[in-house]
């Protein structure tokens, strides 16, 4: 009798740590562990939140999970480059506004922006982006953006219409791996301590 209720209380505890375990975690995946509120030239914000599943996401197929070929170029992306250009000579005030944001977050300026078909090097000014080249990098470990060529053409669209919903598609490239990106914790902790929660 003793024996069957050590069990009963072994088996109980067992499936009530289940339970809590189970519950605790699926509140991690669902709920937001972190919210980045993006500043907008309007003087207001956009909340983005960050569910622990869209960390995890992000942490295995997007952050550092790519090796770029830097010695191919792809022919097609100053003409991307371009067309983004254009969008940030006609939106000259807004572009501003994220430069100075930029500033605060990455102000090394220079980074490498790749594609599946190829890499660039490029730097951001106030008048836009402007190609490089390797010997200009005066930094050890540039921030490297790999773009899924179809995401980097959809978010130039959607910054092309101003639509804000560019942010959420940034991050949605993020947790699929359309988007990932090298050498990004000192900007991830710069992005945490700018625009999360205080």
């Amino acid at each position: 009798m003793k024996v069957a209720m050590t069990n009963a209380i072994v088996l109980g505890i067992i499936f009530v740590s289940t339970l809590i375990i189970s519950s605790s975690v699926y509140y991690f995946l669902t709920s937001p562990i972190s919210t980045l509120y993006i500043p907008i030239p309007n003087g207001s914000y956009i909340a983005l939140n960050i569910t622990g599943e869209d960390l995890l996401s992000m942490l295995s197929s997007s952050i550092n999970r790519f090796e770029p070929n830097l010695s191919k170029k792809d022919p097609e992306l100053n003409m991307l480059i371009e067309k983004l250009n254009k969008i940030i000579s006609t939106n000259k005030e807004e572009y501003l506004f994220y430069y100075e944001e930029l500033q605060k977050i990455y102000p090394e300026k220079y980074f490498i922006l790749c594609t599946q078909n190829g890499c660039g090097y490029y730097y951001y000014t106030q008048s836009g982006l402007v190609e490089a080249n390797l010997n200009e990098m005066k930094i050890d470990k540039p921030l490297i953006l790999l773009f899924d060529k179809q995401t980097l053409e959809k978010l130039i669209y959607l910054l092309e219409k101003r639509d804000p919903s560019v942010i959420n598609a940034f991050k949605k490239g993020l947790i699929k791996g359309k988007i990932r990106v090298k050498n990004f914790e000192i900007v991830a902790k710069r992005i945490a301590e700018e625009y999360g929660e205080h």
